[in-house]
């Protein structure tokens, strides 16, 4: 978990990159989450040392491959979409201040909005997985899941990309760093197109 402040550092400034080296200013959604994607991809598999290998026993694998294909499938929506609500939040945000300090406000806010969402999202989504399990397991009662709030452990090690971390962990944690990095990239940019005063 001392990880975490590295990779906060890291992916701040890998999402800060697109304002400085771009030629233009202009804010697109697609080469920006590619762009953080692939930082904090690279961040993970780099720092962390993840390794598809660590992935074997997960119980992804435990389904056949047409089910693996629509959890697979069904993650990469709730991925793609929550990076658009990222997306568009920041944007959002980025057009109420033109001042320094409120700028660093709104950033500050935005970020923390960023993680808490992810974060709700996390104690939410087992329900989602488990109404399409539903599907294809028969005998599974109906029922409500949950994460508790009391499991934040288990959040912070996704955070930390630890080696022994199972898929869902990784994939948390990946998505947690997307929504900071794409956050920063987009109020980066806002910066660079209006000079604060």
């Amino acid at each position: 978990m001392n990880a975490v402040p590295l990779y906060a550092f890291a992916v701040f400034l890998w999402g800060a990159l697109p304002a400085l080296i771009a030629r233009t200013t202009s804010l697109r959604f697609t080469a920006l989450s590619v762009w953080n994607l692939l930082g904090v991809s690279f961040l993970g598999l780099g720092l962390a040392g993840l390794s598809p290998k660590s992935f074997r026993q997960d119980s992804l694998w435990t389904l056949d491959r047409s089910d693996q294909a629509i959890v697979a499938g069904v993650t990469a929506c709730l991925f793609a979409f929550g990076a658009w609500v990222t997306f568009r939040v920041a944007l959002a945000l980025t057009r109420w201040g033109v001042h320094f300090f409120t700028r660093a406000f709104l950033l500050a806010g935005n970020v923390i909005l960023a993680a808490g969402s992810t974060y709700l999202f996390w104690l939410l989504s087992p329900q989602l997985y488990y109404a399409y399990y539903r599907l294809i397991f028969a005998g599974l009662p109906d029922q409500w899941v949950f994460r508790s709030p009391s499991d934040t452990a288990y959040f912070v090690e996704s955070l930390a990309l630890l080696p022994q971390n199972n898929l869902a962990q990784t994939v948390l944690g990946l998505s947690f760093w997307l929504s900071v990095a794409l956050t920063v990239s987009v109020h980066a940019q806002a910066w660079r197109q209006t000079p604060s005063n």
